[in-house]
């Protein structure tokens, strides 16, 4: 079973990956570090299923998403 911030890490990093929006030069920064935030809890989740993603960092992770 995977929890719901799991979900929202692993469908926000597959959308700044192949989303057009996110391909543009001026989104380039931004995507990075969205990128290195999911990779780093999708890594954690990796090596322990039962990781929860703080609210603190979801909430941080969906502004730079949606700004």
């Amino acid at each position: 079973m995977l929890s719901t911030d799991m979900i929202d890490m692993f469908n926000i990093r597959a959308n700044v990956r192949t989303l057009s929006k996110w391909r543009r030069l001026k989104h380039r920064p931004q995507r990075r570090h969205i990128q290195r935030i999911c990779d780093h809890w999708i890594d954690l989740w990796h090596r322990n299923s039962l990781v929860s993603v703080p609210p603190v960092v979801l909430c941080r992770l969906w502004a730079l998403y949606d700004p």
